[in-house]
């Protein structure tokens, strides 16, 4: 792994906006960014915003993103996001938060996983992951993706799971194989086999 060295030849960027408003009745709206990058490829890259409307409600947004090329020339990229509403006492905020995560390696081969999960005013929560690899191999290409998704309203004691898995393998002679399955709470709802050529 590649060391993260600032140096003339690279790139180290700070910007600061600050808060912009005219006056109470339009409210109110800040931003802030910061980037630092060298000349490997490496980043990280922090935004945060901020704004308050008229009938005062807050909104926050702010986003992480780190970029590393290791010597055999993978890359990993990792970005985290977070948004909050805050209306104006209603004591009602809501929270939506996603991590995400993707490897891609020099010859082609990566691995992405991806989770979002909000929380509403009610105490609500969703979930959503998403998992995906890429594989090459001399026999062809296999690509699979795996969706999770968890809706749980509190206190209701009725959450549901539901799962699809999505499988495509391209093969040596052109065939190309498509898998399709979807499950609610462990139970197979549809399922799914074509191949082409």
């Amino acid at each position: 792994m590649k060391h993260l060295i600032l140096s003339a030849s690279a790139l180290c960027l700070l910007i600061a906006v600050a808060p912009v408003a005219a006056n109470a009745a339009d409210g109110s709206y800040s931003a802030t960014t910061s980037v630092k990058e060298d000349a490997d490829g490496n980043m990280k890259k922090e935004v945060k915003e901020e704004s308050t409307n008229a009938a005062g409600t807050k909104s926050v947004s702010t986003s992480k993103e780190k970029v590393v090329v290791d010597k055999d020339g993978d890359t990993k990229i990792e970005v985290t996001t977070k948004d909050v509403i805050d209306p104006k006492g209603m004591l009602n905020k809501s929270e939506t938060v996603t991590k995400e995560t993707v490897k891609t390696e020099a010859d082609g081969d990566s691995k992405s996983d991806s989770v979002t999960k909000s929380t509403t005013a009610g105490g609500t929560t969703d979930k959503v992951e998403t998992k995906a690899t890429v594989k090459h191999g001399k026999h062809g290409r296999k690509t699979v993706k795996e969706t999770t998704s968890v809706h749980d309203p509190k206190g209701m004691m009725n959450k549901e799971v539901a799962k699809t898995t999505d499988t495509t393998e391209a093969k040596e002679d052109g065939t190309v194989e498509i898998n399709h399955k979807e499950t609610v709470n462990g139970k197979t709802v549809e399922e799914t086999k074509v191949e082409t050529k």
